[in-house]
Formats: C-alpha cells, structure tokens, sequence
C-alpha cells in the first residue's frame, strides 16, 4: 500500500486484535507512530489498549494513558474502558478512578468496569 491513512491502520490494527495477536498489535501501533504521517485517533488506541490487556503488554497501559493525554485524544467511552480495565488488571484503583473521572459522556460500560474492578 502506497500510502496508509489511519483508517488503514486502524484496519490492519482491528485485524490481529481480531486474531488474537497482541504482538502484532504492538509491532503495527509502533510502525505507525514511527512513520509519522498521521496521529493515532481514538479507534487507534481502544484497539491498541484493549490488546494490551494481554500479560506481556500490561506495562504499557500507563504510557498508552500519558500519550492519549499529550496528544490531547478525547476519553470516550471506548478509550476510557479500556485505559480502566487495563488498570484493574494492574491493581492500580488510582489509575482506575483517575480515567473514570476523566470520560466525558459516561454510559454504563465504564460505570459497570469500575465496579467490577472494585469487586475484585
């Protein structure tokens, strides 16, 4: 593909989530930030987050935090359950609470992610 735009990364990202490929998922986000040619929107990193669950890529989860935040990405519904169950995976509540608080229009999904992160 000559030239990508974000909706072909997006797909290529969606693609091996669906596939259960976390490292992939990993391996696509980094090439896309490296090349530079677009910013990462709010599919990109529910996507990207919600992969990131997986053991080996949970670390990243505060960094995907710090960078949704520097490039001023709005915390939706979907970003935001993801960044918060990627801290209930980390015992971090702070972080946890942090997210729920930053999401702009609440619907039951982070409402239902912050209680059950709390039950656990």
């Amino acid at each position: 593909m000559p030239r990508r735009d974000v909706v072909s990364w997006n797909t290529m990202l969606s693609g091996y989530r669906s596939a259960n490929n976390p490292e992939k998922v990993y391996r696509c986000f980094l090439d896309m930030n490296r090349c530079g040619e677009m910013r990462p929107n709010e599919l990109t990193f529910a996507v990207s987050i919600s992969s990131f669950l997986h053991l080996y890529y949970k670390h990243l989860i505060p960094q995907l935090h710090g960078l949704v935040l520097c490039l001023g990405i709005s915390l939706n519904v979907f970003v935001g359950s993801a960044l918060m169950r990627g801290y209930v995976d980390l015992d971090d509540y702070r972080g946890l609470a942090r997210v729920f608080y930053e999401i702009l229009d609440k619907d039951v999904t982070p409402w239902n992610v912050l209680i059950l992160g709390y039950m656990k």
